[in-house]
């Protein structure tokens, strides 16, 4: 299903990107990823860090909107609020999660 007024394009991240990022220049296809935003100001860590998170919650929103965690004992804000906390954690540098 398209939404209205939604653009269709593929994203993909390559090797040049991966050097993009070791070099601390914005990647390719993050800028691409900005642009499509309409938000060319977006930074390279910005951009990764929203894609990584609403990657992360996507889909626990989708059951929450449909219903899904009615009967459960599930709390769907818990499980929003640790998926947040690991893509967080995942994103700080390696030296400090020391």
């Amino acid at each position: 299903m398209k939404h209205a007024g939604a653009q269709s394009q593929r994203v993909t991240y390559t090797t040049q990107d991966a050097c993009a990022v070791r070099r601390g220049s914005q990647p390719p296809v993050l800028r691409q990823w900005a642009r499509s935003q309409r938000r060319p100001d977006i930074t390279s860590p910005v951009a990764r860090a929203a894609i990584l998170i609403w990657s992360r919650v996507h889909g626990i929103v989708s059951l929450e909107l449909t219903g899904m965690f009615d009967h459960q004992p599930l709390e769907a804000r818990r499980l929003i609020d640790l998926e947040i906390e690991g893509a967080l954690q995942s994103l700080r540098p390696a030296d400090a999660n020391a």
